[in-house]
């Protein structure tokens, strides 16, 4: 394995772990259930997050920004709309809790967690123009994380 490779590896990995820390960091800090507005926030989260599991085949599902082998541009579901469903998911449920009951280390962590993702996202979408040619297609049709905003 390249060195390269290896620095590679080494930030696709510390970009998962940076993210699982703040997810933990904000289940350990308060409830996992959120009240009023927050929580459906927290349930269109869930929904989004499902939907865009199922739209994605189970051998695609990838922890780190790495492209598989297997790998296929997906371009239904809620990826008509938005590249980064999960990411979004995942932003939208930590953010209902963090602002269902919040604290300075849980609105400290969400901000920690929105950038490792943003930082991820980065990473992965330079890794997806390199490997799909209409990459930059799908680009200038969808948004990153939300519509009609980023």
């Amino acid at each position: 394995m390249s060195e390269k490779s290896v620095q590679n590896k080494i930030l696709s990995y510390s970009f998962v772990a940076i993210q699982f820390i703040c997810v933990v960091i904000i289940i350990a800090t308060g409830p996992v259930i959120a009240d009023g507005i927050y929580l459906f926030g927290q349930c269109a989260a869930i929904i989004l997050g499902l939907w865009a599991l199922l739209v994605m085949r189970h051998g695609l599902i990838r922890m780190v920004p790495d492209v598989g082998g297997n790998a296929v541009l997906i371009r239904q579901g809620p990826y008509r709309r938005v590249r980064h469903p999960m990411y979004t998911a995942l932003i939208l449920l930590m953010a209902a809790l963090v602002f269902n009951e919040g604290s300075l280390l849980r609105f400290v962590t969400l901000a920690v967690l929105c950038l490792d993702l943003l930082g991820k996202l980065l990473y992965e979408e330079k890794l997806l123009r390199v490997s799909f040619d209409g990459y930059g297609a799908y680009c200038r049709t969808t948004w990153r994380l939300i519509p009609f905003i980023y």
